[in-house]
């Protein structure tokens, strides 16, 4: 998992490795000396170990509370943030990724604790992180794995004596508390990923092409770009990195309506179609100088924020839905009605 902000800093690497022998919700962390995104002294990463590499709902709402938020906390406390009436800068905090991690957040308890901490936490459109998520765009990730994939190819011997013993240590007590047994290959093979991965990482994971993504993404602008765009964030940049063929005309509409999007996202929680077409942006119904709201463009499913207090109470909603479905007397109950009706 990778945490990092716009100034081109880390928290630290976390490695999650599957264990088909563990139980099914649980999940161990150890920290691995030498594992890290820099050659700073004295840095720690992790390593969890899970039933599979997609973790479990434990893992997950741990990473919220004891990784994210923590790595929030430390950059306030750095840095101490102020709006211009004095107050605490909210933080806003971009995830990507599985709903089997997102969903945790959404657990009462971190709630209180991600407001306690200021934090907006929000989820781009599906599939759009090639055009939102700041590592993608600057190719970040995509030169991690192409550098991995070329160490691999080439045999190059990247051993790291303080990580093998680390991740030797973590192996053993892990057996010793679960009492299963690992293989020397197997243990072999995750050892030497995680120093292959910790190579590319601190080597194309770099404080400069971390910052870089921000800043191509739109999100990340120099004092001249912020007078020059009147924003913190950049319209034109952030449509740069978008695949459909735009006409100058459509770009000024989507610009000058983003405000009153941006306003119906703080009030309602995300940006609807319905929204869209109150404030005149074109969609594709067969007529001239319309856009096609495909995936590439808007996408099916919208940006959200997950924090807000609307897309908490439609989570619930879905939480007793699924409830509802599960529960063998309202099952009863609806197939009597249907035969009734028939």
């Amino acid at each position: 998992m990778h945490c990092s902000n716009a100034g081109g800093e880390t928290a630290p690497m976390l490695l999650v490795v599957a264990i088909k022998e563990m139980p099914e919700e649980e999940f161990e962390v150890y920290t691995i000396d030498g594992l890290r995104c820099t050659a700073s002294v004295g840095e720690n990463g992790y390593v969890a170990f899970c039933k599979t590499r997609g973790g479990c709902s434990k893992l997950w709402r741990w990473f919220f509370v004891e990784f994210v938020l923590v790595f929030v906390k430390k950059l306030r406390k750095t840095y101490d943030f102020k709006n211009a009436d004095g107050t605490p800068m909210r933080t806003f905090v971009y995830l990507d990724g599985e709903a089997c991690i997102l969903k945790e957040i959404f657990d009462q308890k971190v709630l209180e604790l991600v407001e306690e901490c200021g934090v907006d936490a929000g989820k781009g459109i599906e599939s759009g992180s090639g055009y939102s998520q700041s590592s993608d765009v600057a190719k970040t990730f995509r030169n991690c794995k192409t550098g991995f994939k070329t160490i691999c190819r080439r045999i190059i011997n990247i051993h790291c004596d303080v990580i093998f013993d680390s991740v030797t240590k973590a192996f053993k007590s892990l057996q010793e508390k679960y009492h299963i047994v690992l293989t020397a290959e197997f243990m072999s093979k995750v050892i030497d990923g995680m120093m292959r991965i910790s190579y590319c990482v601190s080597n194309y994971m770099t404080p400069r092409s971390i910052s870089k993504g921000f800043h191509d993404a739109g999100q990340y602008l120099t004092d001249e770009e912020i007078k020059e765009e009147n924003a913190t964030i950049s319209f034109s940049k952030i449509m740069q990195n978008c695949d459909f063929p735009f006409t100058h005309a459509q770009m000024n509409i989507m610009k000058e309506a983003t405000p009153e999007l941006v306003a119906a996202c703080r009030l309602t929680g995300k940006t609807t179609d319905a929204h869209m077409d109150l404030l005149n942006i074109p969609r594709m119904d067969g007529e001239a100088n319309t856009v096609e709201r495909t995936k590439k463009v808007y996408n099916q499913r919208p940006a959200y924020l997950l924090t807000h207090v609307n897309s908490v109470a439609n989570y619930r909603d879905y939480q007793q839905i699924a409830l509802d479905n599960a529960n063998p007397e309202i099952i009863s109950a609806r197939k009597s009605r249907a035969a009734a009706e028939k």
